[in-house]
């Protein structure tokens, strides 16, 4: 009888703590800084964020939604942005690309890609393992050697051909979803954050 109560306690209580173990880890543009604009009358910029999934599947979406962008002289107001949040479960992993891009005039100019900002992010056993990496045109820049490892926030300066920014960025683990999306930040004009464009 005691054998038989032991399973019916365990198969009660194993969802429960297999749930437990599901991490919620959030993206945040804490903060970005231009150090030298990459036109004379100042930049207008956005970042495309492409996300690949461990099933397979990726998508790419663009913030601010086009056609609004970011004036260089405004960026001051931008804090504590939420980028990206997504559930992961044991074993499941996620990679980000978050690019910085100026916009120019489609169609005589195309966009100019400043930089890029690379985060694999895995849920290991219930332990959020993350590393980022510093991307230059879709290389690895020699001035960082090895990817950043396990360190919630970091700053990164994006250089194109003539402008620069530095990116700061903090990820955040909850330990479960709220449900409720919380207003992260404020600025004098009004966008959605997400738009999957791809």
């Amino acid at each position: 009888m005691k054998h038989w109560m032991l399973l019916l306690l365990g198969s009660l209580f194993f969802p429960v703590m297999a749930q437990a173990t599901a991490l919620h880890p959030e993206l945040l543009l804490s903060g970005i800084i231009q150090k030298k604009a990459t036109e004379k009358g100042g930049d207008e910029i956005y970042l495309a964020i492409t996300e690949f999934k461990s099933n397979g599947e990726h998508h790419q979406y663009l913030i601010p939604e086009p056609p609004m962008y970011w004036p260089s002289s405004s960026l001051a107001h931008i804090k504590n942005l939420s980028l990206w949040k997504q559930p992961l479960k044991p074993g499941e992993s996620e990679e980000l690309l978050v690019s910085l891009v100026e916009q120019d005039l489609a169609p005589w100019d195309v966009d100019d890609l400043i930089g890029a900002v690379k985060i694999k992010i895995k849920n290991e056993k219930g332990h959020l393992n993350y590393e980022w990496s510093l991307l230059q045109y879709g290389h690895l820049t020699s001035a960082m050697k090895k990817p950043i490892r396990n360190q919630a926030k970091v700053s990164f300066s994006l250089k194109g051909d003539t402008g620069e920014y530095q990116l700061m960025f903090h990820l955040m683990e909850q330990k479960k979803a709220s449900g409720k999306k919380v207003a992260l930040y404020e600025v004098p004009w009004q966008w959605k954050v997400q738009k999957k464009v791809a």
